[in-house]
């Protein structure tokens, strides 16, 4: 492994009963992913510029190792301290206990604990290692394997999957496929049409300092009977929740006038883009009045999902027809401002699922799942809902991004309604688990880590909606684990 600096580090990857060029296995009572970098001086801190680095861990290596497993990635400045370090650990000396394990985790000043500093790492094989085993990168100054300061990656936050956006932002030369038949232009479907229409975007942040947030807008501009405008913010570290409901109405009619970029402006919310095809360049902006405001930007730098393969879906009894879009892994920049505080989004670690939807009709009732796979571009837009018409079995299908193509996948969906949340204002009950059965073998077990994350509208029951953070564990398209957004919504019961 190979610092930009020049200085190599020796490093090897051992689990138990596994082990990769190393005599030794961890002690049991290690925390399940630990990763260190010994540095020369004892008193010298880590050099932060020499980050990212150019890995020499093979894919072979790492493949394979969950976060649930036991493993360390050990890298030493020279090859006679990666053998004293190798002894050190195996002799149970380097640190006694659990309790031990968990000092460096609590004790770490905030200043030395910058995520962005420590998880920059380019090499795709070592980077899906890293993403899904919820490392958090802190410098201890406290511990010392032979008397050397040492960088840790550990798992700070055990029920949160990191984003590792700076790889989950993509970038794609251009949104469109050309070889896909969409059967919608896409410029023209973004400006509103008379009956209403819904733009919404899910933003996974990383901030300047670190920390990580799901910050989510939505504008439903159906009269019937007002528009909702809706926002949230979801600290992923310490789960801390902000959320507006809004009803509102357009400070002008610029958003049907396709002679300029999209301009859908609700006052205090909107959609606007700054290029001549309304998609290249976009951003969205929420003013609330709940200790929260975003102003968040992102470049079309990811390819098109379209729902159902061509961008039109079945959405509503007769059946109506919904255009239905999205923009899954743009870059994306801003700022998100929570209690009087201002946080700058970090560009090159942060992306925009930005989701357009036409419909002439629409369900009874919905789930819609947003997938993310660390590590992977594979995008997932699942589907399951209830047309409310008699003899009509629900809908339940996923459309599936892998690489420039598309898939769609049936599959049974079980939510588990022993595990439920029931909202105090609106009186809906929301599951908080869920199974995906696929057809083609996968599955996904899917869980809401936080119970409420409801935004209530009083107006009509169709107004509320559960736009939650989710992660992901089973088998699908060759990966193990992954995060996203669940969307529950009933129109009519």
């Amino acid at each position: 492994m190979t610092l930009k600096g020049g200085t190599t580090l020796y490093c090897d990857v051992f689990v138990p009963n596994e082990l990769h060029d190393l005599s030794v296995k961890p002690q049991k009572q290690m925390p399940a992913i630990v990763a260190w970098t010994p540095y020369g001086k004892q008193n010298s801190k880590p050099n932060i510029d020499d980050f990212p680095f150019r890995a020499g861990v093979s894919a072979d290596d790492l493949s394979g190792l969950e976060t649930s497993a036991k493993a360390i990635l050990l890298c030493t400045m020279n090859r006679r301290s990666h053998r004293a370090t190798e002894r050190h650990l195996a002799s149970g000396k380097a640190f006694a206990t659990p309790q031990d394990w968990e000092k460096p985790f609590t004790s770490v000043e905030s200043t030395n604990c910058r995520l962005q500093d420590h998880l920059a790492i380019t090499k795709r094989s070592f980077l899906e290692f890293t993403s899904k085993s919820n490392w958090v990168g802190c410098y201890s100054p406290k511990y010392a394997i032979a008397r050397r300061r040492f960088l840790m990656l550990i798992p700070q936050y055990p029920n949160m999957i990191l984003t590792m956006a700076h790889a989950l932002n993509q970038r794609d030369d251009s949104y469109v496929n050309p070889n896909i038949p969409a059967l919608i232009n896409q410029t023209i479907s973004q400006y509103d049409v008379s009956t209403g229409s819904s733009y919404w975007a899910s933003s996974f942040v990383t901030s300047d300092e670190g920390q990580k947030f799901l910050a989510i807008s939505h504008i439903l501009t159906t009269e019937a009977p007002d528009p909702v405008c809706r926002s949230s913010v979801l600290d992923l570290q310490t789960n801390e929740y902000w959320v507006d409901l809004t009803y509102c109405h357009a400070a002008n009619e610029n958003a049907f006038d396709t002679s300029i970029p999209l301009d859908l402006d609700y006052g205090t919310y909107g959609f606007r883009s700054t290029s001549a095809d309304s998609i290249s360049e976009m951003s969205t902006f929420a003013e609330t009045n709940a200790s929260f405001a975003f102003n968040i930007s992102w470049k079309a730098t990811s390819q098109t999902l379209l729902n159902g393969g061509s961008g039109i879906i079945a959405f509503g009894a007769g059946p109506a027809n919904a255009t239905e879009w999205g923009l899954p892994a743009c870059q994306s920049s801003g700022t998100l401002t929570l209690n009087g505080t201002t946080h700058v989004i970090d560009a090159d670690n942060s992306f925009t699922w930005f989701d357009r939807q036409v419909s002439f009709g629409a369900p009874k009732n919905w789930t819609w799942f947003e997938l993310n796979f660390p590590g992977s571009a594979i995008k997932a837009s699942v589907w399951a809902y209830d047309l409310g018409v008699t003899g009509q079995s629900p809908y339940q299908f996923a459309t599936v991004r892998v690489g420039h193509s598309m898939q769609v996948l049936a599959y049974t969906w079980t939510p588990n309604m022993k595990n439920t949340w029931v909202s105090p204002k609106s009186g809906l009950v929301y599951p908080l688990e869920w199974t995906l059965d696929f057809e083609n073998g996968d599955y996904l077990d899917v869980q809401s880590i936080r119970p409420d994350q409801e935004m209530y509208g009083s107006n009509a029951l169709v107004d509320s909606a559960y736009e939650g953070f989710i992660t992901v564990r089973g088998r699908f398209q060759g990966q193990e684990s992954g995060f996203g957004v669940v969307e529950m919504v009933t129109a009519y019961q």
